[in-house]
Order: C-alpha cells, then structure tokens, then sequence
C-alpha cells in the first residue's frame, strides 16, 4: 500500500486535475485508492450524505508545519455527527487550518466545502470501484412535447407545485434532502407529521414493521411563492408556514432499486384512499392534485387553465407507468415558458472540479425586464458538449480536449477554433418565468438566431 500524507494528497488531486483524459484520472484514482487517507478525503467530498454543516470556512491568518493528525480525523466526525455546531465549530476549524500547513490546511479546507477541484465526480470513483459512493438519484420527467405522441391516453395530470423537490428519508430521521442529496430543512413539528405519515403507511400497507419509508415532494411555502420556497426550505430549523405536497411515497428498497413495485394508477388509488383515512392526523402534508385527461387537446387545454391561475405547469403521468430513479417516459413535464433574444456578450468556463470544468460553462447576457431594468443573466442549460467545446475554442482561439464515452471506450475529441465567435451573436433563450428580483429563472439556451443581427436582440 502506498503511503501518503496530507500534502501529498492534496499535490496527487492537483495531479489528476491537470489530466485531460479520463482514463488516466481513472488509473491514477486506481493507483492510490488502498491508501486510508486518500480514500478517506474522496468519500468524504463526493458522498452526497456527508456533509460538515459550513458553507462558509472562517478567515485564517497564518498557517503552521503540521499535517493530518488523529484530531483532524476527529474534528471531521464532530462536524459531520453536528457535534460541533456554530461558533464552536467555527473557532475548532480555525485552529485547526492554522496548524496545518498550507497543503493540509487547502486540503481540509476542500474536504469541509466538498469540493475536491480535481475534475472527476462519484461516478468516475463508482466506475473504478462500483457502488463505493452512493449516488441519490431520483425520477424527472421529460418535456411533453417530445413523448406526448407516445402516450396511450387516457393519463392523469398532476399540477406541478411551484417548490423544491424534497424527499423525506425515514433512514436520516425524517430529515428532507433535495433531488441532489443535500440537505433541506424541516421545523420539528413537519418531521413529526411526516414521522406519523410513515408510520400510518407502514402500518395500512407494508407488511414488514422493520420497512423504512421515503416521501418524494415539493415543499412550498404558504405564500406559494418559488423565492419564499427555497428560503424556507434553506433555513435551518425550518419554518412554520412550510407545506409539503406528496408525490409518492415509497418503501427504502423502493428508492434503492429505482423502481417502484405497483404502476402509478395503483399508487395514485392507494395515496388517495390513505389521506382521506389518516389526513387530519398530518394536517401539514397533503396529496398533489391530479385529473384524468383524455387526449393531447385536453392536457393543452387543462394546462392553459392551469398556468393561467398561477401555477407552474402540470405533469402528465401515464397510468401504467413505475417510479423510476432516473428521467422517465412515464413523466412529461408541461410549463409555461419565456422566450427571448439575447445577445452574448461574455462567456465563462465550467465550475471547478466539475464535468465542464475546462469548457464553456455559460453565456452571460444582459436581460431587460419587465421593469425596464437591465440584468446580467448566466445561460448555462441546453448546450451540447459538442458546442460547449467548440464555442470555448473559439473564444480562446485554442484546441480544447474533451471525452466521450462508447460503451467501455473512452473517445478523445480535440475541437480547433474555426473563428466562429458567439460573442456578438444573438441566442433565443427560455426561461420558466421572471423572478421577483427582475432575473430570468432556469433560462436555457435553445439556438443561435442566424436570421438576427446584435441590435434586434437584447442587451447589445
């Protein structure tokens, strides 16, 4: 086994960061993966359920020559178990980052932040040794536009509640998590409510009393407003006006194997026949609404109803269709959406340490709101990997390198600049709506508008 102290860690991540292929991240994780130390620092950064309660690390004003010891080991478990919490937590990191010498101390430091900038995921360590990280994964729908044609009808439509996705997990103490796996809050008398709700279920349809249980979500905040939902469900200890609409509700190796026992007509029959009996006793948490819709023409027109009340959009779920933990055909997705021309006038590279790390990672474009103000908005959805690479060697007017992957083959690509830049060029972009500050919300890049010049586009 290869030996390595905390300096050396960190100088082996600043290595696999500078590779560009994959596989030669791969080998090296390959390499080094029996050292303690090492192992340690991956699973700690990338397993979504480790997590040190600091998003922001305290200033440091100088550093000391020692590496990792017992209680650096130590204080990681306190953060992690929220022993230490607070300005306790934020004096014991502190000193220990300034005992550390500055290797150790930036290694610690990407350790609590989760953020190991080496340009790999839990999906390259999982491909080295499998299923060594666990990996949240979770059902999304596709847009309705693009399977509606498939769908045998008739199919309910759910409406989408304008929150944040959360899951409740009875295995982390009726904590909720986000589609991610990071954590949301929930005040205490919510995590009793969903506390009983499992337990009810468990007791009306699950046979063995040992079951944990898992509630897919939205929270949304009393006042229905997205901006108040994902304040509310960010705010440690939780609010008192939060309400959680019900998804589905599944058993723990239902969400494991990423797939649900009973197709969603049974689950809908069995979730609305369960609140009506045991509701009153979660006053808080309540099903999402649903209707059958027979064709195409009734879902266009139930949701144009819809969205003009206000509410996001719909989901339309095909009867026979399973939960699945990944993006299904038996969820499509219907929103209302803003479409607008914008001219680019700045592009930035990907975050650090991650999949666009050395690509372009976004557009940035001025956008002029309905209140006439302008605003800087970061398009960053809806390219291709291919454009990405393209349009950052033509930015730099430099090849960029990037992998793809055909079946167990990686493929190397290298784009060379062909002098087409997208500064200057005006993109349409969607977006689900204007947010309360004037900015466009998820905006997404659907085509570069070849038949407009930069002053019919905004922000020129």
């Amino acid at each position: 086994m290869i030996q390595l102290h905390s300096d050396e860690v960190l100088d082996l991540l600043e290595n696999i960061s500078e590779l560009s292929s994959k596989t030669d991240k791969e080998n090296l994780i390959r390499e080094y993966w029996e050292n303690r130390l090492f192992k340690m620092v991956l699973c700690s950064s990338l397993d979504p359920f480790i997590t040190f309660g600091m998003n922001k690390l305290p200033k440091t004003s100088h550093f000391g020559d020692e590496e990792f010891s017992r209680e650096t080991l130590e204080l990681l478990q306190n953060l992690r178990d929220r022993l230490l919490t607070g300005n306790a937590a934020k004096d014991a990191v502190k000193n220990e980052l300034e005992r550390l010498t500055p290797k150790s101390s930036e290694l610690l430091s990407r350790i609590i932040k989760r953020n190991l900038k080496a340009g790999f995921s839990e999906s390259t360590v999982n491909k080295v040794f499998p299923n060594t990280i666990y990996v949240f994964k979770n059902m999304l729908a596709h847009p309705f536009d693009d399977y509606c044609h498939e769908i045998e009808w008739p199919a309910f439509a759910e409406i989408k509640e304008d929150g944040v996705r959360g899951f409740c997990l009875e295995n982390k103490s009726h904590e909720y998590v986000s589609r991610n796996g990071l954590p949301l809050y929930a005040n205490e008398e919510l995590k009793a409510q969903s506390e009983i709700l499992m337990s009810c279920w468990r007791k009306e349809f699950v046979e063995d009393a040992d079951c944990l249980m898992v509630i897919d979500s939205e929270m949304v905040e009393a006042s229905d407003d997205f901006n108040d939902s994902v304040s509310g469900a960010r705010k440690k200890g939780g609010t008192k006006t939060m309400q959680i609409k019900v998804i589905d509700i599944l058993t723990q190796n239902e969400f494991d194997s990423r797939k649900s026992r009973l197709v969603y007509s049974e689950r809908r029959e069995k979730m609305k026949d369960f609140f009506f009996k045991y509701g009153e006793q979660f006053p808080r948490i309540s099903l999402t609404d649903a209707v059958s819709i027979q064709n195409e023409a009734h879902a266009r027109e139930y949701f144009k109803r819809v969205h003009d009340s206000g509410k996001e959009g719909l989901i339309v779920k095909v009867p026979n269709g399973l939960w699945e933990g990944k993006r299904s055909k038996n969820w499509l997705k219907m929103k209302g959406l803003i479409d607008k021309d914008l001219v680019v006038k700045e592009l930035v590279p990907g975050e650090e340490g991650k999949e666009f790390e050395h690509l372009m990672g976004a557009a940035i474009c001025d956008y002029e709101n309905s209140k006439g103000k302008t605003v800087e908005v970061r398009i960053g959805g809806g390219w291709s990997i291919e454009e990405r690479a393209q349009h950052w060697a033509n930015y730099h007017d430099e090849p960029v390198t990037y992998y793809s992957k055909k079946g167990n083959e990686t493929i190397e690509h290298v784009i060379e600049p062909n002098g087409e830049m997208l500064v200057g060029q005006v993109i349409q972009v969607h977006a689900h709506e204007e947010t309360k500050d004037g900015s466009l919300r998820h905006p997404r890049y659907i085509k570069i508008r070849t038949d407009k010049s930069a002053e019919d586009g905004q922000g020129c």
